[in-house]
């Protein structure tokens, strides 16, 4: 939304013609809202008032969360219920380095206080290398999303290419959808280069829905490899995490 210039020609209190108390210019209070809109999309999408504009009104935001605003003399009072928000994570500062193991290990990122629920959806993406080391041992890269103590579908990266050493990028998104308040449906994708020098794979993890536990978790996305090589290591440089809906 393209936010107009500051409406400074207005002043910002008025006087009621009827009540002979200054009362906030409405022009203002829009400029205010349009503000506060360009900040969040989710915030004002219309201004409804009812009686007198100067007295009272209903400001409706999407999706769904209601503010109220009163007028008493000259006070206004605005109140507002934000649990419709939604939610985000992110902004690794420094790459979180994983190296050789066979237990789940957080990327460095994760959002907390997280419901289950009909309709929701998340979506976590994730970026970085894959350090191999130069070995015969057979082995794969695997990333496994959390929703608390609960492992999501995996993605299987790919099995390292053996009697290699390289530095190979990879790009991952797992989408997680609520069906009900204790099951998910996710499912997942990765581009990467880990089973070949030189030519790129998707590797993904087929949509399937998975019980969790109802009530707010945390969301976490891990990385493992299947055996555990001196030398091999993820590189997680960057993690993102939301909730679209």
């Amino acid at each position: 939304m393209s936010l107009s210039q500051a409406p400074t020609y207005a002043d910002l209190m008025l006087i009621d013609p009827h009540t002979k108390k200054p009362t906030f210019n409405p022009i203002w209070l829009d400029w205010f809202l349009m503000l506060a809109q360009s900040q969040n999309a989710n915030v004002v999408t219309r201004l409804a008032v009812s009686g007198d504009p100067f007295v009272s009104g209903d400001v409706t935001l999407a999706p769904g969360t209601n503010v109220s605003m009163t007028e008493v003399g000259s006070l206004i009072t605005i109140t507002a219920n934000v649990a419709g928000l939604l939610a985000s994570a992110g902004g690794l500062v420094a790459s979180t380095v994983i190296p050789a193991t066979i237990t789940d290990t957080t990327g460095g990122i994760t959002l907390a206080g997280q419901v289950a629920a009909v309709g929701s959806v998340w979506r976590v993406r994730a970026m970085g290398t894959f350090i191999a080391a130069l070995a015969i041992t057979a082995r794969n890269a695997l990333i496994t999303p959390y929703w608390g103590a609960v492992a999501l579908p995996v993605i299987t990266v790919g099995a390292v290419l053996a009697s290699t050493a390289q530095t190979t990028n990879w790009s991952c998104e797992f989408d997680i959808v609520g069906s009900s308040t204790t099951t998910l449906q996710t499912a997942g994708q990765c581009l990467n280069s880990v089973a070949s020098a030189t030519l790129l794979a998707l590797a993904g993890a087929a949509s399937a829905s998975k019980t969790v536990t109802a009530g707010a978790q945390t969301l976490d996305l891990c990385f493992a490899m299947s055996a555990a090589v001196v030398g091999d290591q993820w590189i997680v440089q960057q993690v993102t995490m939301e909730r679209i809906k």
